[in-house]
């Protein structure tokens, strides 16, 4: 079961924050997914998602140096049927340190 009712809801949300509200957002989030509910809510707006074990993961990350601004977009979603085989991705905070970088998942919180 994907959401808490039969009816399709949709929730939007759209703001302009600090760096660190967002990153607060987005370890809410993968917290959420870690046990398997995440509950979003703004005014009256409210939905509550159950995603599966498996979920589809879509990244698209654009930089334009040039005019000092970029863009991430992520995209999660779910069904009973998704099936385990995914390419491993390396996520890294500074992109110039060449060593002692290890793939998202297996450095030890901080």
């Amino acid at each position: 079961m994907a959401k808490h009712s039969e009816r399709n809801d949709k929730f939007e949300f759209s703001a302009t924050l600090e760096a660190s509200q967002v990153a607060d957002y987005l370890v809410r989030i993968a917290d959420g997914l870690r046990r398997g509910v995440v509950g979003l809510a703004a005014g009256e707006r409210v939905v509550r998602l159950e995603p599966t074990a498996m979920l589809a993961f879509e990244i698209e990350a654009e930089g334009k140096p040039e005019k000092a601004a970029g863009s991430i977009a992520l995209e999660l979603s779910w069904k009973p049927e998704y099936a385990s085989a995914a390419e491993a991705l390396e996520i890294t905070v500074d992109p110039r340190e060449e060593g002692g970088r290890e793939p998202a998942g297996t450095a030890a919180h901080q």
